[in-house]
């Protein structure tokens, strides 16, 4: 025990030995430990700093804010003069007046049985769609009431 005091009494000589005087910043950790004061440059919050919140919700119709856009169910069945066919591309795109180009709503593949089923989502405002079916490398088009 009284080796590891020596030991440990050596190393803090040798620290201190390193340091030239108060200012010096390699050990100026060790002399705030034993005062129990805060780093040169930085004091204590004299005082509560204010500040403000300012909430201000905005209101709008709900319907105008949640009621923008409608779902629409596909279910469409394709068969030739004698059975269902499997294999079919079915599209249903419509006109983006942004870019002026067909945006594509609904896009599959129809099953065995010839059928193909899903849905689609599109802003209140649109009426029309228009239905593409490939088949045997031809494309077939309708336009869609929608409303």
């Amino acid at each position: 025990m009284k080796t590891l005091i020596q030991i440990l009494t050596v190393i803090l000589l040798i620290i201190f030995a390193g340091c030239t005087n108060r200012n010096d910043e390699t050990a100026a950790w060790l002399l705030g430990i034993a005062t129990a004061s805060s780093p040169s440059g930085v004091s204590s919050p004299s005082a509560e700093t204010p500040f403000k919140v300012n909430v201000q919700d905005v209101q709008y119709d709900p319907t105008f804010m949640f009621d923008m856009q409608q779902t629409i169910n596909v279910k469409v069945t394709t068969q030739d003069a004698f059975n269902p066919v499997n294999g079919t591309l079915i599209q249903v795109v419509n006109m983006d007046p942004a870019t002026n180009y067909e945006r594509v709503l609904f896009r599959a593949i129809t099953a065995v049985d010839g059928t193909v089923s899903g849905s689609f989502t599109v802003d209140k405002g649109i009426n029309r769609v228009t239905l593409k079916i490939t088949y045997l490398g031809n494309t077939y088009t309708w336009d869609v009431d929608i409303t």
